[in-house]
């Protein structure tokens, strides 16, 4: 039972996590603030589990 649950959180935590990432660089581009948002969505595309994310290339073209 403890396994599972333990489970259970951490693929929680990994999904919010790289829902956040995503969020933040949205918050960024609503702000204008695309200078700070430029290294933020290339870090998010260059990870292998991101690339083929198409909110990130809205945003990546957005912020471009």
């Amino acid at each position: 039972m403890k396994k599972t649950l333990l489970f259970i959180t951490l693929l929680a935590s990994a999904t919010f996590t790289k829902a956040q990432a995503l969020k933040d660089i949205e918050l960024l581009t609503v702000t204008n603030r695309f200078a700070e948002a430029k290294p933020l969505i290339d870090k998010f595309l260059a990870d292998p589990k991101n690339a083929k994310n198409t909110s990130g290339f809205y945003y990546q073209g957005k912020i471009h």
